[in-house]
């Protein structure tokens, strides 16, 4: 093959090592079993409720696509900015150098702005979708 054993770090070699009672954060099989049967119950509760998939796929890629489009990129350049004087990166050379600018701010405040109304419109839909 590829590997020898010679070139594999000994991660892959060795056997899984058990975590302590002190280290080990597992879920209790009841609370897991809770859980699972709870988000099932749930999509299945809503699935039956909702006369339009656009309704439902409104509500969660209206979320979904809003946290992830604006809402994110706007907080990571807000970030950006305030640490930009400690980080040990070139800016100027990246694609986003633009946000060290002074069109930086207005272009972090225009994302909210659009996470604002895309929130309201996915909010409507879930309003429409109770109202059945």
């Amino acid at each position: 093959g590829i590997w020898s054993n010679g070139d594999l770090p000994s991660a892959f070699l060795d056997p899984p090592q058990r975590m302590d009672a002190e280290q080990s954060r597992e879920m209790p099989p009841k609370a897991f079993m809770i859980i699972t049967v709870g988000f099932v119950a749930l999509s299945a509760a809503v699935a039956a409720k909702v006369e339009s998939a656009s309704d439902l796929l409104g509500v969660v890629g209206g979320f979904a696509a809003v946290t992830y489009a604006y809402l994110l990129p706007a907080e990571m350049a807000r970030k950006l900015r305030a640490t930009a004087p400690g980080l040990a990166v070139d800016i100027a050379s990246s694609p986003a150098a633009f946000i060290f600018s002074w069109q930086g701010q207005y272009v972090i405040s225009g994302l909210r702005l659009c996470t604002v109304f895309g929130y309201i419109a996915a909010a409507q839909c879930a309003m429409n979708m109770l109202r059945g």
